[in-house]
């Protein structure tokens, strides 16, 4: 026979049950806006039934066992985030940057580096008209230093641009690896926690105890911040700890491997690897598993671009746009000075130095000799054709204004067939790259707001949702307050009678 007070047993498991639901509830309203937290629910199972036997076996319930609180999440669906999310990042740091690169040439208006080469050969189209001109020579003057002055801003804003990536590369590195070390913390705390509960320590002494749900949010919260920097592979264990690898490029000398794998970068409670953030990079060292930035997946997080970036503006291959620009500078001091030198200047004489010096972009200035007070040596004229000096001649001026017939393509025409870079093409480049980025970063967004949509609707808090449970389980709880009460007066009518 069941017990007398089976009913009150019961009705005490239905206001467990419905407390802890209301407890739940609360904790998850709570927990709305706290990064990483996956919602709760309880863990309600029927309670085993009571056999009995009068004229023949049967079972009678005894209500329910409010086994704790269950986490509710998805590992495929966390797994699309971080996919999603490390491309994301990589496309939106690339869309950023881009954008700043180009502010730095101020096209398709403003004062640019465009305008102060028309502007050179402009003036010494009119230094052509008018050679004798001192109003004319000076301008002509002026606009030699401008432009030199251009080149030199726009390779040290390119070169500002290179040593920001530099550190917030090595920034974006060293935050990557402490999170890592911040993972295997938390990884040593669940596996600590699983022995501790397993063994009877912690209490219950289940064979399979669950993790933690508070340290398990903060696990994926470690791995939805790491995911910006890097692809992961994230492999799961029981205990709730994680293995953490980043992926590679094929081909990586050190690991020798045909194909894109993942490094281990922390196992179980041990952090096994590290990502090296240098530029100009070291190379990956298996030895002590610590993978270049160089390395990394391409395409795949915000380390990897900001490398990325870094190469784009300078690198060893000369492809960058300081690079190039560097080379137009080269291009635009070889072909001015070459015809320079062919001219006369008002005294009839050939010039002695070209009318620029330097290597590069980062240090084009005007020859010295050339002042204010010594504009009669800029050359402007052609060869003498008779006994002293023509100063009606502009022929040479021309020529060097003839250089570029159309500023569109400075750079095409200066050198002939040995000339390889363009103005227009480094600005044409640098435009489609940018909205190449734009888009792709615009289609990762999406992809990743439509997970993020999916994840949430799983894991997320609906406060809705919630103040309806909270409702549910209010009225649940007054059910079995009700029914414990209707057995006590029950029992209280029977024990009238006897």
């Amino acid at each position: 026979m069941p017990s007398t007070f089976l009913a009150l047993q019961i009705g005490l498991s239905g206001l467990e049950s419905a407390l802890m639901g209301a407890e739940t509830a609360g904790h998850n309203i709570a927990n709305a806006n706290t990064p990483g937290y996956a919602r709760e629910v309880v863990d309600n199972e029927t309670q085993a039934s009571l056999v009995i036997y009068t004229d023949h076996e049967t079972y009678l319930g005894q209500g329910v066992n409010a086994r704790g609180q269950r986490r509710i999440d998805d590992t495929s669906l966390d797994q699309q985030f971080w996919d999603n999310n490390t491309q994301q990042a990589y496309w939106q740091s690339r869309s950023t940057e881009l954008s700043q690169v180009a502010q730095i040439f101020n096209e398709p208006s403003g004062t640019t580096l465009r305008q102060s080469i028309e502007g050179f050969f402009n003036a010494w189209s009119q230094l052509a008209q008018t050679p004798a001109d001192m109003g004319a020579r000076a301008a002509a003057y002026e606009a030699s230093m401008q432009v030199a002055d251009a080149f030199r801003t726009t390779a040290s804003e390119l070169q500002q641009d290179y040593a920001r990536y530099q550190a917030e590369e090595a920034t974006a590195a060293s935050q990557f690896n402490s999170l890592l070390s911040n993972l295997a913390a938390v990884n040593q705390q669940l596996i600590r926690l699983a022995l501790q509960s397993a063994s009877g320590s912690g209490g219950s002494g289940a064979t399979n105890p669950s993790p933690p749900n508070d340290v398990l949010d903060q696990r994926d919260a470690l791995l939805d911040q790491l995911s910006q920097y890097a692809k992961l592979s994230v492999t799961y264990h029981d205990d709730g700890s994680v293995d953490v690898g980043v992926y590679i490029n094929a081909n990586v000398t050190a690991f020798n491997n045909t194909a894109p794998i993942p490094v281990s970068m922390v196992t179980g409670g041990q952090v096994t690897g590290s990502v090296d953030g240098a530029i100009p990079a070291n190379p990956s060292n298996k030895l002590n598993n610590t993978v270049s930035v160089q390395d990394l997946l391409d395409g795949s997080g915000q380390l990897k671009s900001l490398y990325d970036m870094a190469q784009y503006i300078q690198n060893a291959g000369a492809s960058g746009v300081l690079d190039q620009v560097n080379a137009l500078a080269q291009e635009f001091m070889e072909a001015v000075n070459n015809q320079f030198l062919q001219g006369y200047d008002l005294n009839g004489n050939m010039p002695a130095t070209g009318l620029f010096d330097g290597t590069s972009a980062s240090d084009i200035a005007v020859d010295p000799t050339y002042n204010p007070g010594a504009l009669d040596l800029l050359a402007a004229a052609g060869p003498p054709s008779g006994g002293g000096p023509d100063q009606t001649d502009g022929t040479n001026a021309q020529a060097i204004a003839n250089l570029m017939t159309n500023y569109d393509a400075v750079g095409a025409g200066l050198l002939g067939s040995g000339s390889v870079v363009t103005y227009n093409g480094i600005v044409t480049q640098l435009g489609t790259d940018g909205q190449a980025a734009n888009e792709k970063n615009q289609t990762f967004k999406a992809l990743t707001t439509q997970v993020t949509t999916l994840r949430e609707s799983v894991r997320g808090v609906n406060i809705n949702e919630e103040m309806a449970n909270l409702i549910q389980y209010q009225q649940t709880y007054q059910a079995a307050s009700r029914l414990i009460a209707v057995f006590n007066e029950m029992l209280n009518s029977l024990m009238a009678i006897v």
